[in-house]
């Protein structure tokens, strides 16, 4: 199994590449594999987060502005359906999403929590 990196050792391989350092000697200077300093590499290439891991999920569609935007809807109109919403942001900024990345994202600023009511126990 693979180990986390820090967050200050992908800084630090970040540097190293970004000086011209080649990648067998940072590994060699940081302690970590060469498979872990090309996959750095390749994230300095592509923009991508050096704190995202390595070839996780598909690519996203939604950055983190249009997720905002997400929020000032569902903050103006607190009463609208997953529905509405979704048809509101595809029509104003023509991205196609579904209702369920909708509830994803407003799960992910608490707006929205679904729990299970419990049973009560009736006992004689």
């Amino acid at each position: 199994m693979s180990k986390q990196l820090s967050y200050e050792l992908l800084v630090l391989i970040k540097d190293d590449l970004l000086k011209g350092i080649s990648q067998r000697m940072i590994a060699i200077k940081r302690g970590v594999s060469k498979t872990a300093v090309s996959n750095v590499k390749f994230k300095i290439d592509k923009n991508i987060p050096i704190t995202r891991k390595y070839g996780s999920r598909r690519p996203e569609k939604l950055n983190n502005d249009l997720k905002l935007k997400f929020f000032k809807i569902y903050d103006k109109n607190h009463r609208l359906s997953l529905m509405d919403i979704t048809k509101i942001f595809c029509n104003n900024f023509k991205i196609e999403i579904s209702r369920f990345t909708v509830a994803r994202i407003l799960k992910n600023f608490s707006l929205i929590t679904k729990k299970l009511a419990k049973k009560l126990l009736l006992r004689p």
